[in-house]
């Protein structure tokens, strides 16, 4: 999202939800920070729930946008907390000593540039599984100057085929004025090289 604290704050006072009215005081007494906390470690039982119910809610945090997933046995969360910012030092102390054994992080999103016209192109790669895959395919991106949004990944048995799959998906944004079909064409005979189809997905 990319709604300003103080758009954030006039929104609560607006709707006059009562739920929210403790948030909205919160944000009126004390300027507001917009952080992205960073949280990675084992998988287990409770990660998220212990993350907001010891980290954020004592600190009067609202989460917004958030991504989180499972890579083998760990799971990692990317959460984006607006909070009061008089309360900013005890949310990165809570979340250390909540997760003394995770990799932690909290850093403070600077206010967005204004936006810029982008053309967005959603690739698909899927074949044989080889070291270098990922590197070579955003590397022949960021010579094009792309802002990488997504990227997924996964690789799987293929003992039906002798090989495991590797099946990736990128979303970029490229600069406006971009051909498409040009940029679609380079990546795909990379992809190619590597023994990957390569699909331009709507």
């Amino acid at each position: 999202s990319h709604v300003r604290p103080r758009a954030m704050l006039r929104n609560i006072q607006r709707l006059r939800f009562p739920g929210l009215a403790p948030y909205a005081r919160a944000f009126s007494s004390s300027p507001a920070a917009d952080v992205c906390i960073l949280l990675g470690g084992e998988n287990k039982p409770g990660v998220v729930n212990s993350l907001l119910k010891d980290v954020v809610s004592p600190n009067g945090g609202n989460v917004g946008r958030t991504r989180m997933a499972r890579v083998g046995g760990d799971f990692a969360v990317i959460a984006r907390v607006l909070l009061p910012r008089d309360k900013l030092d005890s949310l990165k102390s809570d979340l250390s000593s909540t997760f003394p054994e995770y990799v932690t992080g909290v850093r403070e999103i600077k206010a967005a540039q204004p936006a810029q016209t982008t053309v967005t192109l959603n690739f698909s790669f899927v074949g044989p599984d080889s070291f270098q895959i990922l590197e070579k395919i955003t590397g022949a991106l960021l010579e094009k100057n792309a802002d990488l949004l997504n990227v997924t990944s996964e690789s799987s048995p293929g003992s039906h085929v002798g090989y495991d799959i590797f099946d990736t998906m990128i979303s970029c944004a490229l600069p406006s004025g971009t051909d498409r079909l040009k940029v679609y064409q380079e990546i795909e005979d990379i992809a190619s090289e590597m023994g990957l189809a390569c699909t331009l997905e709507d």
